[in-house]
């Protein structure tokens, strides 16, 4: 409810960047998942929660109306999305958003409240867009095969399509990039560990592949270590943009929760 008050007092309503919601950083809009697809994420959970005080409220409703109308002015005839300051067309920031739509598209699709019905058909149309870049499209980091993997596998559930699974056993051939021990190539326990955790678990769900948990479990045991006496995790050894960085285990705590459920 909080990030939803946020959002609402910073969302732009009017000119070319109209529904968009500025990023902290720039000011400026994006069409990411640091962006205004993450803010319609909340906005959308909000609006359907039974225990959130904007449910079913209008004016969250309007908000996600005209942030699902930016993401669809944004979205470029490829199918893609920008990062923002960087990765131009990209099909791996494409595949992060669309990973959490086509979930954000199934809850208001089946939430029982009509208004909501003509943004679950917005959403479902960037996702019908974005199919041609996923299953031709590539990546710039280990990471990002897991993203574009979770993003098919919703894909497929919403439209099937025989061409989404082979693109992903496709990059699923490339092998787990993890050791025994349940490091990840990239050593990122501060934020790259938590997204390759969450999305194996969303792939694993969408094309029935329970094998894809184990990396998830290693990775998760390994976790119990790598964090310091004050609750920071250790970033002192990342390959990414962490290393060094302050960080905690709160990330994790989905991919905890979903493996702890089953």
């Amino acid at each position: 409810d909080a990030e939803v008050d946020r959002i609402l007092e910073l969302q732009i309503r009017e000119g070319r960047n109209d529904g968009g919601v500025p990023m902290p950083d720039t000011g400026v809009p994006t069409a990411s998942h640091v962006g205004t697809a993450g803010a319609m994420a909340s906005l959308a959970a909000a609006m359907i929660s039974p225990g959130s005080k904007h449910f079913r409220n209008e004016v969250v409703l309007s908000a996600l109306e005209r942030a699902a109308g930016f993401m669809l002015r944004r979205q470029h005839g490829d199918g893609t999305i920008d990062l923002g300051g960087t990765n131009f067309h990209s099909p791996p920031d494409t595949g992060f958003v669309v990973a959490g739509f086509c979930q954000m598209f199934r809850l208001l699709a089946s939430c029982g409240w009509e208004p909501a019905e003509s943004i679950a058909a917005k959403v479902r149309l960037f996702l019908e867009r974005s199919v041609p870049a996923l299953v031709t499209g590539g990546v710039h980091t280990p990471n990002h095969r897991w993203v574009v993997v979770a993003a098919l596998a919703g894909l497929h559930g919403i439209f099937g399509g025989e061409e989404l699974v082979r693109r992903a056993e496709q990059w699923l051939a490339e092998g787990i990039d993890q050791t025994e021990d349940g490091e990840w190539t990239e050593r990122s326990n501060g934020i790259y560990n938590a997204v390759s955790d969450i999305m194996l678990i969303y792939a694993a769900d969408g094309l029935d592949r329970p094998e894809l948990l184990e990396p998830v479990r290693r990775n998760l045991r390994m976790m119990a270590y790598m964090v310091h006496h004050d609750g920071e995790v250790v970033t002192e050894y990342s390959g990414r943009q962490d290393l060094g960085t302050r960080a905690d285990i709160s990330s994790y705590l989905l991919c905890y929760r979903a493996l702890a459920e089953r």
